[in-house]
């Protein structure tokens, strides 16, 4: 039977692969559009430019689209430089080359974890991120690579690379929870010195003033575009509703997050449950971020695997394509996950006997 469901999801990721155009994703005329301006134009004091952006896609040759501009911190455009040495495209191929490698690292690494590699071939969300260009597989791999420098005795390392995932900061701004819960104060500190090297590198190419700036930037509209409802935010925008019930919603997840955090034995755990609650509650937020479910559900362990390898699966990323509020049925989904993961993993609620001692790792190969 598990052999059926993986079957049946890979034909599905394939055919709403094959409704991407081609012609986009070979041209590369999608988001790297917008980490190669930001690579172009660190420390021009024009990072955040409509015009130099537009400026960059005549050159580049590529349609300017007015939403897809550098909107990363502007130390991430510093470590982007390299890109912004070659042509267009061949940069463009050399990018995509290497998320495909941090894939390919990524399952090597968790290679014990048979469910990841399921996960792989029938993921929506990984389809996309190659699609539209995105750099959502390195920051995975980075992500799993503090998992296991953590679990192995690395710490204040596994901080340090911590905080490169910060280029996607709205993503984790539940993660301290996570450190403080846990009690990771090497991680801490790691991610602490790591970050201050970050805004040091930022205000020596793009000034003092650059995080004000920044953040004046983010104020734009148009840089936030969301077409589905693929959390909190873009589903109450999608029903018409004020915001209240957004701010409800979030409310209501950060709870479940603080009990879950200091309830679950297990780092891994904590940890993707507290960046899976960040994408719930972003309001920037796209498909391709939900590939990051991935190394999420390979780290996690027991009820929390198994929550977050099914939604995982293709069904509810195919239920967020819906036409109109139909869309918001799989947000519905997402957003029943961390109640359910509390329920079903945190003793004492007769679900599940009281921890008392090693957990077996959730496999659902082996089910």
């Amino acid at each position: 039977m598990k052999w059926l469901a993986l079957l049946i999801g890979m034909m599905v990721t394939l055919g709403a692969a094959l409704q991407i155009p081609g012609s986009r994703v070979l041209n590369g005329e999608n988001d790297f559009f917008s980490l190669y301006s930001g690579a172009r134009l660190s420390g021009s004091g024009e990072l955040h430019s409509v015009e130099a952006h537009q400026r960059i896609a005549r050159e580049a040759r590529v349609p300017f689209m007015q939403s897809v501009l550098f909107t990363r911190p502007d130390y991430y455009a510093f470590l982007l430089r390299p890109l912004g040495w070659l042509p267009y495209r061949t940069a463009y191929w050399l990018f995509q080359s290497m998320s495909l490698a941090a894939l390919v690292v990524l399952l090597w690494l968790m290679r014990d974890q048979k469910s990841t590699w399921m996960l792989a071939l029938c993921s929506i969300p990984l389809v996309t991120v190659y699609a539209n260009g995105q750099d959502v597989m390195l920051i995975g791999l980075a992500l799993t690579g503090v998992f296991l420098l953590e679990k192995n005795g690395w710490r204040f390392v596994a901080g340090l690379l911590l905080s490169f995932c910060t280029v996607k900061f709205h993503l984790f701004l539940f993660v301290p929870i996570a450190l403080v819960a846990q009690r990771k104060w090497k991680l801490c500190a790691g991610a602490m010195v790591g970050l201050a090297a970050e805004i040091l590198a930022a205000s020596a190419t793009e000034g003092s003033r650059w995080i004000p700036r920044y953040v004046q930037f983010l104020q734009n509209p148009q840089i936030s575009p969301t077409p589905f409802p693929l959390n909190f935010h873009s589903a109450v925008e999608a029903l018409n509703w004020n915001p209240r019930p957004e701010w409800l919603f979030t409310g209501a997840m950060l709870v479940a997050i603080f009990c879950l955090a200091f309830r679950l034995p297990d780092f891994g755990s904590v940890l993707g449950l507290c960046v899976f609650g960040g994408m719930l509650t972003s309001r920037h937020v796209g498909l391709h971020d939900y590939a990051l479910l991935l190394p999420l559900c390979a780290m996690a362990e027991s009820a929390v695997k198994r929550t977050l390898f099914w939604l995982a699966t293709p069904p509810v990323y195919i239920s967020m394509l819906l036409p109109g509020s139909w869309g918001t049925l799989g947000v519905i989904v997402l957003s029943m996950s961390l109640p359910l993961a509390y329920l079903l993993a945190v003793p004492g609620y007769g679900l599940i006997p009281r921890y008392s001692g090693t957990r077996t790792a959730y496999n659902p190969v082996a089910q």
